[in-house]
């Protein structure tokens, strides 16, 4: 299902996590690593005698916001390779060259998540896990919590919504005139169940982010003009786990990428994020 992009600027081809899933992998992004074809042993083996030479540093799983894919990511992975990070971004289901013909909403997802966890687990044993996501691939990372059991070191997202269906209600509103926007939505509710596995606002990350254990540190980044996942949502979500949890706010910055809406701030808390483990 999922498809992952590798971790040394390398490309090698099908690479099965799970049964049932089939994933294009990629080898690991390191400091001046350039494209080059070889198979998953080599790129295992390449990866791995990088690992050992820094056994300090962690795993980082990679999570794509909708509509998008691994290479959304890239520039996040840069950032963490030359930090020396072993990084793995995947293209979730139904997004890009994966398989899988349905996005809802992340839910599916969550099992791109667990399986792309265990593969880093079983290339890196011993090695602390983070995973950060964006936005849908947020999302999937809070429905993956109960699967991935407390094996993550920490957790960071942003632009995750309080419930799957907020972005398409927000964007009724945006767009269509007082009370045809909720009729409107009323319909999506609706009819949701017939196309989708879940129904558009079940479940919720906000029902679901309790999974998350308390021994799990996550930090929370949203952009405070963000129309999609609006800022009030957010903190709603932020204050079901803020006892284990940082918000930490873009001002002025909508549904984006935030990395490249404030590099310096984004750079400083992602790094702050790394060392919590």
């Amino acid at each position: 299902m999922a498809r992952v992009f590798g971790l040394r600027g390398v490309a090698i081809h099908a690479k099965k996590f799970a049964a049932g899933s089939r994933a294009a992998a990629g080898g690991f992004l390191g400091q001046g690593g350039r494209a080059s074809p070889l198979d998953e042993r080599q790129a295992a083996n390449r990866r791995l005698a990088r690992a050992r030479s820094s056994r300090k540093k962690g795993c980082v799983l990679l999570l794509h916001g909708n509509g998008g894919s691994r290479g959304a990511m890239l520039p996040v992975m840069e950032m963490l390779a030359k930090a020396d990070y072993s990084v793995l971004a995947i293209t979730l289901r139904a997004h890009g060259d994966s398989t899988g013909e349905i996005n809802d909403l992340g839910w599916s997802a969550r099992n791109d998540v667990a399986a792309a966890a265990d593969f880093l687990q079983r290339e890196f044993p011993g090695r602390p896990l983070f995973v950060v996501g964006r936005s849908l691939g947020a999302a999937a990372a809070v429905f993956a919590a109960k699967d991935l059991d407390g094996r993550v070191a920490a957790i960071s997202w942003n632009n995750l919504t309080k419930t799957c269906g907020a972005p398409c209600g927000n964007r009724l509103q945006r767009h269509l005139p007082p009370v045809l926007d909720w009729i409107a939505y009323g319909g999506l509710r609706l009819w949701s169940p017939v196309f989708l596995p879940v129904a558009l606002d079940r479940p919720s990350p906000a029902e679901r982010i309790s999974d998350i254990p308390a021994t799990v540190p996550i930090v929370i980044i949203s952009g405070s003009a963000d129309s999609h996942a609006r800022l009030d949502d957010v903190k709603t979500l932020f204050q079901r786990v803020q006892a284990h949890a940082k918000l930490v706010v873009f001002e002025g910055a909508a549904h984006e990428p935030l990395d490249q809406n404030n590099p310096e701030l984004y750079h400083r808390t992602l790094f702050e994020f790394l060392a919590t483990d």
